[in-house]
This record gives C-alpha cells, sequence and structure tokens, in this order.
C-alpha cells in the first residue's frame, strides 16, 4: 500500500506540492514573520533534522496548521511538503480548527485574535470579541489596529477603562474616551491601575486624566 493512501478518520496523509497550498490570509502576522526569532530557531531545526510534524490543510488545500513548517521549507529550496487533509473542515467551522490545531504549539493569544478580527476573522473568542466592541464603540476601528500594533490584550484596555469610570464614579463616552487617551498617549494602563488599587484620590486620578498629565508618585516604580 501506498503511504499516500492512508486515510484514518476523514484525515488523509499525502506529499504535497508547496505551490498548490493556500495560505490563510487572517493569519496573525508573527506567525508568519521570518524575521522573528522563534521562525528562524524552527529553520534550522527543520534544516538539521528534516520537517518532523506534516502541515495540516483542508480538503482544499486550505492551510490550518504549519505556517511557519510552510514558510522554513520555502526558504529551504523544498518543493514538496508532507501533509494531512483534513477533509471535515469547512469556512464554517475552519477558525474553530485553526485555533485547536496550534493551541498546544503557538497558543493562539488575544493579541492575536485581535489581528485576526483586523483581517477579517469570525470565529473570535467570546471573551476577546466583546472587549474589541466595547472598545470600538469608544474609540473606533483606529483604536483596536493601535491595540493589535502594539500587540497588546483588548483587556488591558477595557479593563482599565471600567476601573476608571468606576473610581471617579463617572461612566460617560467623554470620561471612557478621556482614559483611553491617556493610556494610549499620557502614562500606562498598569499605572492607573496600580494607582486605584491603592486608593489614590479618584479626583487626583481625574484631573490627571482629563488634563492629560502623567501620574507621579515617590512609591510608584515602573
Amino acid at each position: 500500500m501506498n503511504i499516500t493512501d492512508i486515510i484514518v478518520n476523514n484525515i488523509e496523509y499525502d506529499v504535497l506540492e508547496i505551490s498548490s497550498i493556500k495560505h490563510n490570509m487572517k493569519n496573525p502576522s508573527i506567525r508568519t514573520d521570518r524575521n522573528n526569532n522563534s521562525f528562524k530557531s524552527l529553520k534550522n531545526n527543520i534544516k538539521t533534522n528534516g520537517l518532523i510534524s506534516p502541515i495540516v490543510v483542508d480538503r482544499n488545500y486550505n492551510l490550518i496548521d504549519g505556517h511557519r513548517r510552510l514558510n522554513a521549507l520555502k526558504d529551504l529550496g523544498h518543493k514538496l511538503i508532507p501533509s494531512n487533509i483534513n477533509r471535515t473542515v469547512d469556512p464554517k467551522n475552519y477558525g474553530k480548527i485553526f485555533k485547536a490545531a496550534n493551541h498546544d504549539t503557538m497558543k493562539v493569544t488575544a493579541t492575536q485574535e485581535t489581528e485576526m478580527y483586523l483581517n477579517g476573522a469570525t470565529n473570535i473568542s467570546s471573551k476577546v470579541l466583546s472587549c474589541i466592541n466595547a472598545l470600538e464603540k469608544i474609540g473606533g476601528r483606529a483604536v483596536i489596529r493601535r491595540i493589535a500594533s502594539e500587540r497588546k490584550a483588548p483587556s488591558t484596555f477595557t479593563s482599565g477603562v471600567r476601573m476608571y469610570c468606576k473610581h471617579v464614579n463617572d461612566y460617560t463616552l467623554k470620561a471612557q474616551k478621556d482614559v483611553l487617551y491617556w493610556m494610549f498617549n499620557v502614562d500606562t494602563c498598569y499605572k492607573l491601575k496600580a494607582c486605584i488599587h491603592s486608593f489614590v484620590d479618584a479626583e487626583l486620578i481625574r484631573d490627571c486624566v482629563e488634563n492629560r498629565k502623567k501620574l507621579v508618585f515617590d512609591w510608584f516604580k515602573k
């Protein structure tokens, strides 16, 4: 029996032409960045030991798992790549399978999900999506793009907004916009939270936020 004839649980093993495989355009950039140190390490490992784990594609050769392995083999001049073809994957469950496949390798973080959202992905975890929606209501899509570009998690900012509004007892849109701007451009979300947890006077914090001043205390160490 030819090895390419092996099919188990709707997953078929085959050796595919690299040129036939379609990249996931919604994939976070950190997973395709060839300058990332982890990618360089992976490429060196494959150069030394060969490809140990096949990539995973769907029936139409859309890549599910193995973006970095595929790029490594491309860079090393290979034309073929060992692949597992999962025939149960379709557009409706692709996002779910993608995250499941990467759970034990390079875990999909909230930061990566934010970039996936900006790239048009719809299968975003409810917690991350809730934070994204809340922030978009405050500052629009530009806020989400900035969070993604700085590789931060949306929850970092939604929790900061929530804590500030509760501390100063002001839940207006203006208060939310003010503190979001402050966390991005004046001082840090971490310092804001530390001051609130340390019971710094609400009016003092409000003054710093509204007048775009840093929070400066002798006890606080950056």
